[in-house]
């Protein structure tokens, strides 16, 4: 039996996240652009959009849902459309 490789594990964990987390932002991304702003590439109400959906994210979720984040998400989605 092989001794286990922990270095490996890790390694496996990491690629295991970050999948998840892009395929996370991408998703995020593609709600804001097709519910939030009907398929526009900016909603008229802007901003402020932005805000109350980073608040109610945050609260959901908890954090990673800044107004910086959210636009983040929105560039993602908008540049790897698929």
């Amino acid at each position: 039996m092989q001794p286990f490789d922990f270095t490996k594990a890790r390694g496996q964990i990491r690629y295991a996240v970050n999948q998840a987390m892009v395929q996370s932002d991408w998703q995020i991304g593609k709600i804001i652009v097709e519910q939030e702003q009907q398929g526009q590439e900016r909603a008229e109400y802007g901003a402020q959009q932005l805000k109350q959906l980073s608040h109610a994210l945050t609260e959901r979720l908890g954090k990673g849902f800044d107004v910086t984040n959210l636009r983040n998400m929105r560039r993602f989605y908008l540049v790897f459309l698929i």
